[in-house]
């Protein structure tokens, strides 16, 4: 048995539009320039709304195992002397650090 789940999704979106008229004026008296400026401004503010619903429909489905006989996997005849081989490295090289720790620290 098997389910699944269906989604049914709706999206909705209102746009509300918003008008903003800014004036900025500078009047001077005498011989000064007076300065005029509008500006219109467009503010757009977006509401979305999704809505999900669920729905879980059940499916049969036929299962067919087969046995076969386990394979052991044996390593290649190579892997044990590298293995024996990186160890021994390894040794020699801590031994040949220790004696150069002892050279400088007498």
């Amino acid at each position: 048995m098997q389910r699944i789940v269906v989604h049914d999704t709706l999206r909705e979106t209102r746009y509300l539009h918003d008008s903003v008229y800014v004036r900025d004026s500078v009047y001077m008296e005498g011989a000064t320039q007076i300065k005029e400026r509008w500006r219109y401004r467009w503010r757009t503010r977006v509401d979305t709304v999704y809505k999900t619903r669920r729905d879980t429909v059940v499916r049969y489905r036929d299962v067919y195992k087969t046995t076969l006989a386990h394979e052991v996997e044996h390593p290649p005849w190579y892997h044990r002397p590298l293995t024996v081989l990186g160890a021994l490295t390894l040794l020699l090289l801590v031994v040949y650090v220790l004696s150069l720790v002892r050279r400088i620290i007498p």
